[in-house]
């Protein structure tokens, strides 16, 4: 009975995760306070879904699925190096290969352990990137029917608010400071989810100067793909400087988009 309830409700929420989406288009309601609606809809269909399936298997399905792709991970490398450490740490003696081998576990472990504290935070984000881009995509969509969506922002217009740059250097700072485990973890999640939305909008400002250059939004989303493939290496050091590029532009406003009718809406943005 429970079980099926459940499932009802997961579908149902799903259901109103679209309906949001068509009802913000067809009465032009803010497009910020669509998007983190559809999410909101998105992720509570997501946790009653998972929800379901534990009470259907008995355990905690993500925990499992973690825990079986860390082993799987940890398994492999350990394989690999087994009766071999030069086959991993080519060039140095057995016995310093072994403890390399042994650092690799250790770190591996470590980054399972990261991965489990930033969990709520990366599916957070994950939603609200799927959302935004299903509305940036129907936005299109709608254009192509020549009804008026300008309205709504566009890409380029993207600006993280002041409010959240401060709260996000609070976020990458507190946990330093704070012995509490639980605490720290809250703000390292809030500093994940506001270090996503100020990459995005980092973005956003590139792509606010290179379409005076380059016109078709195809076509630089196409150079972006370009870019993050050539800087795959240094993919990271790149989204460091995206949330420093926007965080610069939050508080210099050098796009002068502060007063702008889409900064001035209350939709969250």
């Amino acid at each position: 009975m429970l079980i099926g309830l459940l499932g009802f409700l997961s579908v149902a929420l799903f259901a109103s995760a679209i309906l949001i989406i068509m009802m913000t288009f067809k009465y032009k309601t803010p497009f910020f306070s669509g998007v983190f609606a559809t999410a909101g809809a998105f992720l509570a269909s997501f946790l009653t879904g998972i929800y379901r399936a534990n009470l259907m298997s008995g355990t905690k399905v993500i925990s499992v699925y973690i825990d079986e792709v860390f082993a799987a991970l940890g398994k492999m490398l350990g394989d690999a190096a087994a009766g071999q450490p030069y086959g991993l740490f080519g060039g140095i003696p057995t016995e310093n290969a072994q403890k390399a081998q042994d650092l690799l576990m250790q770190s591996i472990e470590a980054v399972k352990e990261a991965y489990i504290l930033s969990f709520p935070a990366m599916l957070i984000l994950y939603t609200l990137l799927a959302s935004f881009v299903i509305y940036m995509l129907t936005k299109q969509v709608v254009a192509l029917s020549k009804r008026d969506v300008s309205h709504f922002p566009l890409f380029s217009e993207l600006i993280l608010r002041r409010s959240a740059t401060f709260i996000l250097a609070l976020a990458l700072l507190l946990p330093r400071l704070i012995k509490s485990q639980m605490i720290s973890a809250a703000f390292t999640n809030i500093a994940i989810i506001l270090s996503g939305v100020a990459i995005l909008c980092g973005i956003s400002m590139i792509d606010f100067f290179l379409r005076r250059k380059l016109k078709n939004a195809w076509l630089r989303f196409a150079l972006y793909i370009a870019a993050a493939a050539v800087l795959s290496g240094g993919l990271l050091m790149a989204l460091m400087l995206m949330v420093f590029v926007a965080a610069a532009d939050s508080l210099r406003d050098f796009r002068r988009l502060y007063g702008h009718r889409e900064v001035n809406d209350d939709d969250g943005q």
